[in-house]
């Protein structure tokens, strides 16, 4: 059973050093991934999990695999 509390707050680590790391902006990637800035603010700040779709749209923006946004 995974800990939805654990999971969110991994994204949201993840999400924030790849940013990071490309030095990219949250704006940079909401216009790339055709995302809402609310919600990418949210994923990052660990209040929410997106859904597979915006997951999938942010790795492409990021140029990484799932398995780079998840950490695993």
């Amino acid at each position: 059973m995974y800990d939805t509390m654990k999971v969110m707050y991994g994204i949201a680590d993840n999400l924030e050093r790849i940013l990071d790391e490309k030095g990219m902006s949250q704006k940079e990637l909401c216009r790339l991934a055709n995302l809402d800035r609310t919600g990418v603010n949210h994923y990052i700040m660990g209040q929410t999990v997106p859904s597979i779709k915006s997951m999938l749209n942010m790795c492409n923006a990021l140029g990484i695999t799932v398995n780079e946004f998840l950490g695993v």
